[in-house]
């Protein structure tokens, strides 16, 4: 007990000097450092100058009573430990010690001098473990805040390889939508040549081959676009205010290079063309939209008709998006894991099972949230819900 309490204080307020003097000699021997005022101004400048631990202080004073001497120690140092050491016996100004002043101990005098100083080494040791509760929990926190870092830094790396290995599943599909338009700027390009050079020289014919060429590298250049922006790294940007309706629209693009999406995928697009903007990073956007319709893909695959409905719409300062499949629907047993990381119902080759996982940190990292609704064994829909606001303090940047 003596080494813990060696670098603390007390301080002993009373206005009359020879009970000051009295609990000196009572204390002289204790391994703590001591205090003493004469009346609660003197107490309050003490507190200003230095740190103390107990204030053991009585309650009948001039120009400022122990009570409010303790309501003020409890207002501005709350870590202190309060005890009152008094005469007065009677029970109101007890009671209204022990709830203004939230006293730890009430002593009466005349005081036993060993019940002043256990409870005196007992307010210490409270204090004690008051402090190390505090350290340990602000330890924590901050043990919390750099798993939290280290967790985002983890995920952003894992969906930045997510990303790119879906580019190289796509990868056939995006050369065979390259080679169209390819092909035909050749064939066209060939055929002005021809028109060149013989002595009939039409420029209608030519102009209908440069437009032609024209229209297929502008597509070319929408497909190779939609491309570059799906792959590019979120880390590169900052929020922004961003269009969630442009978005979808160039993700929707994007997935025009799968020939299932393409050709055999009714879409049902009903974005409100009076969307505000969402104060977020556009590319933590676009992989919301892009994990959620690669999911609404993944269970379409073996239907028949496939149905993809996505719309938006603003309601109470939120932006909200849906996106619908009519696919195999989620299993209820599944739905409180299928936000969990590596959760996945998946084959190994389609997904790491980070996708709806990823979803619900960035959505909730702006201070919304995912909503999922299953019509199992038909249907899913996904809700996501912004705020329309800047994100506050903590969120993604």
């Amino acid at each position: 007990m003596e080494n813990k309490i060696s670098k603390l204080a007390v301080m002993f307020v009373d206005d009359e000097p020879q009970v000051l003097k009295a609990i000196r000699r009572v204390v002289r021997h204790e391994q703590y450092d001591t205090r003493f005022a004469e009346g609660a101004i003197q107490a309050l400048e003490i507190l200003k100058q230095t740190q103390v631990q107990v204030v053991v202080s009585d309650l009948s004073m001039p120009e400022m009573d122990g009570l409010a001497l303790l309501k003020r120690v409890q207002q501005d140092y709350p870590e202190t430990i309060r005890i009152v050491l008094s005469a007065v016996t009677d029970i109101d100004p007890i009671l209204q010690a022990i709830h203004v002043g939230k006293v730890y101990r009430y002593i009466t005098k005349p005081y036993d001098e060993r019940e002043l100083v256990m409870t005196v080494r007992q307010a210490l040791d409270a204090w004690m473990v008051q402090k190390e509760k505090h350290d340990l929990q602000a330890q924590l926190a901050e043990h919390n805040r750099s798993l939290e870092t280290r967790v985002k830094e983890r995920t952003e790396q894992l969906l930045a390889i997510e990303r790119q290995a879906e580019l190289g599943r796509y990868a056939a599909q995006i050369v065979h939508n390259l080679k169209g338009p390819l092909q035909v700027v050749f064939g066209q390009l060939s055929l002005a040549k021809l028109s060149l050079s013989r002595d009939d020289r039409s420029s209608e014919g030519i102009e209908l081959h440069l437009s032609r060429m024209e229209a297929a590298v502008d597509n070319l250049a929408r497909i190779v676009s939609g491309i570059l922006r799906h792959a590019k790294n979120t880390a590169q940007y900052d929020n922004e205010w961003t269009q969630l309706n442009q978005i979808i629209k160039n993700e929707l693009q994007f997935f025009e290079v799968n020939e299932t999406f393409k050709y055999d995928v009714e879409k049902q697009i009903h974005l409100t063309t009076d969307l505000p903007s969402v104060w977020a990073n556009p590319l933590h956007l676009q992989q919301i939209v892009d994990n959620l319709i690669n999911n609404a893909l993944d269970a379409m695959v073996d239907c028949q008709s496939k149905i993809l409905v996505i719309t938006t719409h603003a309601e109470n300062g939120y932006a909200i998006m849906t996106i619908c499949d009519n696919g195999a629907g989620i299993d209820s047993k599944h739905l409180p894991l299928i936000f969990q990381p590596e959760f996945t119902t998946k084959p190994p080759d389609k997904g790491t099972g980070l996708g709806l996982a990823s979803v619900k940190t960035m959505v909730e990292g702006y201070g919304g949230r995912v909503e999922v609704q299953s019509n199992f064994p038909q249907g899913a829909k996904f809700v996501v819900i912004l705020p329309l606001k800047q994100c506050s303090p903590g969120s993604f940047h």
